[in-house]
């Protein structure tokens, strides 16, 4: 969670705001989500939205899981994900480059058959 005002409300929203840090103690991503929730949970401005976020959302390992905790694991899940590059993907761009200018932007295999009746 960022450190300066990360936790506010603005125009009836409830802001939250996070950076991404890596973790000098190395805890694994699910005890730095409690650690945020427990320290959202502590700002004054978060009271009157307290209701909806510890409003539960369990599941089936977690059965005392809240709607802000829920929130916080799809967050982090969606922005920790390793991405997968391809070792030939300057070769695999072009190439798709070049099918999709010729088949979306020219349509080069209408342009040949109207040549071949003319």
């Amino acid at each position: 969670m960022a450190k300066d005002d990360a936790v506010k409300e603005d125009g009836g929203e409830l802001m939250i705001s996070f950076t991404c840090e890596v973790d000098a103690e190395k805890r694994k991503q699910v005890d730095l989500n409690q650690v945020a929730a427990q320290a959202i949970y502590a700002q004054k401005v978060v009271n009157p939205w307290l209701a909806m976020l510890r409003t539960p959302a369990p599941t089936e390992k977690d059965l005392t899981r809240t709607l802000l905790e829920k929130r916080l694991r799809d967050y982090t899940a969606r922005n920790t994900f390793d991405y997968f590059i391809h070792k030939n993907l300057g070769k695999f761009l072009r190439r798709e480059l070049d099918f999709f200018i010729k088949n979306e932007v020219m349509h080069l295999d209408d342009v040949e058959v109207k040549r071949l009746h003319e």
